[in-house]
C-alpha cells in the first residue's frame, strides 16, 4: 500500500508540474502575441477612463449637472490621471425621434 501511495503522490506531483509548465508557456505565448500585434501609437495604454452618470442618477440629469461634474473632475486633477471622458449613455435623448428616425437630444435638458 505504501508503494502505491508513493507512486500516486509522485504521479500527481509530476502531473501538476507538467500542467504548471504548460500554463506558464501558454501565458508567455499569449503575452508575446499581444505585444507583437500592439501598435505603438499610445492608444489602449490605459483603459478608457471617465465617468458615467447613469449609475448615480439613472439618466435624470441635465447640462448643468454634466458641466458641474466635468468641472469637479478637472478640479480634483483626475483629468491629468487619464479621466478624459464623460459618457452619457442615456438620459440625453428626447422621448421622440427626428422625422427621419434618428435619435435627437432633449433640448430642454441640453439647450
Amino acid at each position: 500500500k505504501r508503494s502505491l501511495l508513493i507512486y500516486i503522490q509522485t504521479y500527481l506531483h509530476l502531473t501538476l508540474q507538467y500542467l504548471r509548465l504548460h500554463m506558464i508557456t501558454a501565458l508567455i505565448s499569449i503575452s508575446l502575441i499581444s505585444i507583437a500585434f500592439a501598435l505603438n501609437n499610445g492608444v489602449g495604454r490605459t483603459p478608457a477612463m471617465g465617468w458615467n452618470p447613469h449609475n448615480s442618477v439613472n439618466g435624470n440629469f441635465n447640462e448643468t449637472f454634466v458641466k458641474a461634474n466635468v468641472d469637479a473632475i478637472v478640479a480634483h486633477g483626475l483629468d491629468k490621471l487619464g479621466y478624459v471622458y464623460m459618457n452619457l449613455d442615456d438620459g440625453w435623448q428626447a422621448k421622440n425621434r427626428s422625422d427621419n428616425g434618428t435619435l435627437i437630444w432633449d433640448d430642454t435638458k441640453f439647450p
